[in-house]
């Protein structure tokens, strides 16, 4: 063998070495320093064994082949742990069923979450129908992410789906939460449509976001889910519906900031005990924000209701933040933006405002709002919307190669009335792929040998003969 081909040998092995590693290193991502990672099904429905774990999803969830799934979680035994979504997406989660007193009743992804955090994650085109069948009134809580939430770090979520529930009390549902409390919320956006019907209702919060937040700032979320409330139950004496396109109840020393709301409400029933509003049913402070929601009511309706809060209560001035409605617009021509506007001071209420469809289309109708780093205007939807909100994703992405999975693969999208014709990589694409890198190295082999003959023959002719 002459110096040419040991060299030629040496030069094709480092290439191939150095492209073949390079492909794996962009198929193999890296896993952050102490997070589990996530691949599967079966990967996701195991973080219940470990609910102080550090998680991280590597590549999108299909649920469809759990038909009913347990919400991760208990009150005694909470998840405490994180879940790093990574910019991916859980795809058909599923809770359905009848319940009774008896059971546990939380239905979401995680029953209940405390001093965790969840954050980059999706979780679309879920289902949760379920119904309450007998026993006493017990309270459920039911959201796309946690039933119940207690200091949670949660950040750049976004939810789909539809939630149904028939026959239950008392209680709350949220797109995201059906309880939080100081877990403020930031850069989340919910698409989950709410249906509910009951006999008799004792007490239930409903909102876009959380269906009751306490000690928290609710800021840079939007709702683009309907809520519809259907009951026979016009009785005084059962206790309180709360409904709000961002939060139900929200006056706990609660803070909805740089929000809005686009869904429709509809609550057809006439219990004179509903506070029903476009941002919030009972309000604490809103700022910056807005409701294009359309808000109907059944035609007896008796209850609180306002463009922005149904029920603002400034007796509470010595708490901390006081309450106010500031910078903030909505649509309803036949609302004041609370029910008790004429009974409270004027600086509780600061520019809020109703605005015509066309005024909604125009940046300069909403003062206080930043057009700069905050808001921007939405051709699609004809109003402001939040410039870095989580989106939709159109299908799952590609499961990826790095350990093998019993679990299918199910294409889907976050239109449920739309499958994806969009196919998987398969292990003949990634032999192509190594196809490709195997001609790129002939070729360069093919150029190197040129340019070495190139070199010995002017080598030869520069030797003596």
């Amino acid at each position: 063998m002459n110096f040419k081909h040991l060299l030629s040998i040496v030069l094709v092995f480092v290439l191939s070495f150095g492209l073949c590693s390079f492909a794996l290193a962009d198929e193999n991502p890296e896993i952050p320093e102490g997070y589990t990672p996530i691949y599967t099904a079966e990967d996701l429905n195991n973080i219940r064994n470990n609910l102080s774990g550090k998680y991280i999803l590597m590549n999108d969830i299909d649920l469809s082949t759990y038909e009913n799934w347990t919400p991760i979680g208990t009150s005694s035994a909470p998840f405490t742990g994180e879940l790093n979504g990574n910019d991916k997406s859980i795809f058909n989660l599923t809770v359905s069923g009848e319940y009774s007193s008896e059971d546990n009743i939380y239905f979401a992804l995680f029953a209940q979450i405390k001093n965790g955090a969840v954050f980059d994650l999706g979780i679309i085109n879920a289902d949760i129908n379920v119904s309450f069948k007998d026993g006493a009134a017990k309270s459920f809580r039911a959201g796309i992410l946690a039933g119940y939430a207690n200091s949670v770090e949660t950040k750049n979520c976004i939810v789909s789906g539809n939630i149904t529930l028939n026959g239950f009390y008392k209680g709350a549902v949220g797109g995201l939460f059906g309880k939080e409390n100081m877990c403020s919320p930031e850069q989340c956006v919910n698409y989950t449509n709410i249906y509910i019907a009951s006999d008799k209702i004792y007490g239930i919060d409903v909102g876009g976001i959380s269906g009751v937040a306490t000690n928290d700032t609710i800021s840079l979320c939007g709702n683009y889910g309907d809520i519809t409330i259907k009951s026979f139950d016009n009785d005084i004496s059962s206790r309180t519906l709360k409904v709000g396109g961002i939060a139900g109840d929200n006056s706990d020393r609660g803070v909805i900031s740089d929000c809005f709301n686009q869904g429709n409400i509809n609550v057809d029933f006439c219990m004179p005990s509903i506070y029903l509003g476009g941002i919030t049913g009972d309000c604490c402070v809103v700022e910056r924000s807005y409701n294009a929601g359309i808000i109907t009511t059944h035609e007896n309706y008796a209850g609180y209701i306002g463009g922005i809060s149904g029920d603002f209560r400034p007796d509470g001035l010595a708490v901390t933040p006081a309450p106010e409605i500031k910078d903030v617009y909505y649509i309803n021509d036949s609302l004041y933006p609370s029910y008790v506007n004429g009974n409270v001071p004027d600086d509780c209420f600061v520019n809020a405002k109703l605005l015509t469809e066309e005024e909604f289309k125009v940046k300069e109708s909403f003062q206080g709002f930043d057009f700069e780093g905050v808001w921007i205007m939405s051709e699609k939807h004809g109003r402001p919307v939040l410039k870095n909100q989580p989106q939709l994703p159109e299908r799952p992405t590609t499961e990826p190669t790095t350990e093998p999975t019993t679990e299918p693969t199910t294409e889907s999208t976050a239109d449920s009335t739309t499958e994806s014709t969009t196919e998987p990589i398969t292990e003949p694409q990634k032999n192509e792929c190594c196809l490709a890198d195997f001609w790129i190295v002939r070729v360069i082999t093919q150029l190197l040998n040129s340019i070495w003959n190139v070199i010995t023959l002017k080598s030869s002719r520069l030797m003596p003969q």
